[in-house]
C-alpha cells in the first residue's frame, strides 16, 4: 500500500502544473475568449474589479486579469463624504478557469439610494483634520461612519493624500486592518491603491 502512495505522488510531483486562465482586459467591451491570460507562477486567483472615485483624484478604472491571494480582496469599497466627493470600488476574486468574466460596470454613485443613515461629514486634501460640521447620506450598503486619513496611488507614483468623515461600507472600513499583515495585502485594483494611514469606524444611525 505504502508502495502504490509513494508511486502515486512521485507522478503527482512530475506532473506539469497547468495554469490557472483569467480573462485579461481593461475594458468591458474587450470581455472574449480572445482576451484570455494564462497567470504566472504564484498568481492563483482570477480578479475583476472597477472602480469610480471623485475625491483627490477623478478616476474611472477597470481590470480583468490575473492575481495572487495575498493581493485579492472581494468586496464593496465604498465611502460617501461632503461635496460630491466619494469612492465606489467593487473586487471579484475567484479560482477556477475564466471565472471573471462577470460584467461590471462603473458604478454612477449618484444613482444609489440614500438607506436612512447618516453621518458627520467633511472632506479636504490640505491638512489631516477637518470639522464635520455638516451630516451626508449614507448610501447603497454604507453603514458604517467613518473618520479616514490615507491615500489613493497611481501605481508606485506618489498617492494623493486626503482626509475625510463620512459614510462607508463595512468592506471599506476592513483596509487598515488588511494593510497589518505587509504591503501586499493593500486594497487595489489594477494600478489605483488605497492606502489607510488612520481609519476609526463605527455603526451609523
Amino acid at each position: 500500500m505504502k508502495a502504490v502512495l509513494s508511486t502515486c505522488l512521485f507522478w503527482a510531483m512530475l506532473s506539469p502544473v497547468v495554469p490557472l486562465k483569467c480573462i485579461s482586459a481593461g475594458d468591458t467591451t474587450e470581455l472574449s475568449a480572445e482576451n484570455v491570460s494564462e497567470c504566472k507562477p504564484g498568481q492563483d486567483l482570477c480578479v475583476a474589479g472597477v472602480l469610480n472615485t471623485k475625491s483627490v483624484a477623478n478616476r474611472e478604472e477597470v481590470f480583468y486579469g490575473c492575481a495572487a491571494t495575498e493581493v485579492c480582496h472581494s468586496g464593496h469599497y465604498s465611502f460617501t463624504s461632503t461635496w460630491g466627493k466619494f469612492l465606489d470600488m467593487t473586487i471579484h476574486c475567484c479560482s477556477s478557469d475564466l471565472c471573471n468574466n462577470e460584467t461590471l460596470t462603473i458604478p454612477d454613485h449618484n444613482a444609489l439610494t440614500p438607506n436612512g443613515m447618516q453621518c458627520p461629514a467633511c472632506f479636504t486634501a490640505r491638512s489631516q483634520n477637518c470639522t464635520s460640521d455638516k451630516t451626508v447620506d449614507c448610501l447603497g450598503n454604507e453603514n458604517q461612519c467613518v473618520r479616514f486619513e490615507g491615500a489613493l496611488t497611481e501605481g508606485f507614483n506618489k498617492g494623493h493624500k486626503f482626509f475625510f468623515r463620512g459614510c462607508a461600507t463595512e468592506d471599506f472600513c476592513a483596509i487598515k486592518e488588511k494593510q497589518k499583515k505587509g504591503f501586499a495585502n493593500l486594497v487595489r485594483i489594477g494600478n489605483s491603491i488605497v492606502t489607510a494611514r488612520k481609519e476609526n469606524c463605527y455603526n451609523a444611525s
